[in-house]
């Protein structure tokens, strides 16, 4: 029998120890091995977001993404940090792929878009920060600085609508004062009636839509916008108004001449008069002088007392035609008409989604026959028959 020896090896009290644990794991279940390693994974992940939110704070931008990178997979958190810090270091495209990582891993995390729409802005790729605002707004409609920057881009676009759609969520804009470029000939007090916003209050959507719909009523703005101007720091915005109007036969003798002759190759002419004594009373009319095509239309509305956003209007329309209906196969293709029309109406404006409506009542006196037979003879040579 071999006598044991003292052996110079180290004490097995550690090896011992580590049988002992491959022991218990050996005689783990699967599942729970998983769930080990998984709280594992999270402890590090907790930490890597802790660390680069810690850094963050801290203003260490590049110890962040130091710290960032460290991680073979890191969770959404430490991939927000990562791309802040980024951006803050001037490395956008970095930044950009770091924030699109965290997307991917928690779409519902309404940061992600609305940083990466912060480094669309800083591109000048409107589009593409819209479309990012838009993503983070459907996860929280009312984020407040979401409505506040996509409101921002539209009005960059020249989308006032949608740009107030997003403002008066959060009670913006406040303007300031009205202005007119240039100051129209109608009467001050009929305009600002038309205007249902007011200075030193907030634009609604409503109101501009409201104060659309007027204008249009009146019949003396064929085309005009609104746009607002920064006045200061406090956000708050003068409303600029500015509008071509149509005033008298128009801008000039010349202008107004060639509108009344725009029909001379059809043997019509179209005397207009426009916003008569600046009440926007408009007279229209219409004269056709072709024999066998004869017309005198003749149209008159104005405010009703001098009321914007209610218009009345009266007109009187007499026509004497003759027709050649032999391309149809009729046996009888000679046709004389004859008839005189008059009509009134009122238009107001009344709310949305349609603000404006209108009812009209017309009386018509119509004649139809065959032309007299002095005319057949004559009317068929005009056709080439």
């Amino acid at each position: 029998m071999r006598k044991r020896t003292k052996s110079s090896d180290p004490p097995q009290k550690g090896r011992r120890h580590f049988r002992s644990q491959s022991w218990i794991f050996s005689r783990l279940p699967v599942p729970a091995l998983g769930a080990v390693f998984l709280c594992g994974l999270t402890a590090q992940n907790d930490s890597a977001a802790l660390l680069a939110k810690q850094l963050y704070d801290h203003g260490k931008w590049t110890e962040v993404v130091a710290a960032w990178r460290g991680y073979s997979d890191p969770e959404p958190a430490a991939d927000y940090y990562a791309g802040m810090a980024l951006a803050r270091l001037g490395r956008f495209e970095e930044a950009r792929a770091a924030l699109t990582s965290g997307e991917r891993k928690d779409p519902r995390d309404k940061r992600f878009p609305i940083e990466l729409a912060g480094l669309a802005y800083q591109r000048k790729d409107l589009p593409a920060a819209q479309t990012h605002l838009k993503r983070a707004l459907r996860l929280d409609p009312n984020d407040r600085y979401a409505n506040d920057f996509l409101a921002a881009v539209y009005f960059l676009r020249h989308n006032l609508e949608a740009a107030l759609q997003h403002w008066n969520r959060i009670g913006k804009p406040q303007i300031d004062q009205i202005q007119m470029e240039p100051e129209p000939k109608v009467r001050p007090a009929l305009l600002d009636q038309a205007f249902a916003m007011a200075p030193a209050s907030v634009l609604g959507l409503h109101d501009l839509r409201a104060t659309e719909a007027s204008l249009d009523l009146l019949g003396i703005f064929p085309r005009y916008q609104f746009s607002l101007a920064p006045r200061d720091e406090n956000e708050k915005f003068d409303l600029i108004f500015r509008a071509n109007e149509r005033n008298g036969w128009g801008d000039t003798k010349w202008a107004g001449l060639m509108s009344m002759l725009r029909g001379a190759p059809y043997a019509t002419i179209y005397p207009e008069w426009y916003n008569l004594g600046r009440s926007a009373v408009n007279i229209t009319s219409l004269a056709r002088f072709d024999p066998d095509k004869l017309r005198l239309f003749a149209s008159v509305e104005a405010p009703v007392g001098g009321n914007p956003a209610l218009r009345w209007r009266f007109f009187v329309d007499g026509r004497k035609e003759n027709w050649d209906l032999s391309t149809a196969g009729i046996p009888d293709p000679d046709l004389h008409l004859q008839k005189i029309e008059t009509g009134a109406g009122l238009r107001g404006v009344i709310g949305e989604p349609d603000p404006s409506v209108g009812v009209e009542g017309t009386s018509r006196q119509p004649i139809t026959g065959r032309p007299p037979p002095a005319r057949v003879p004559w009317f068929r040579r005009r056709t080439g028959r």
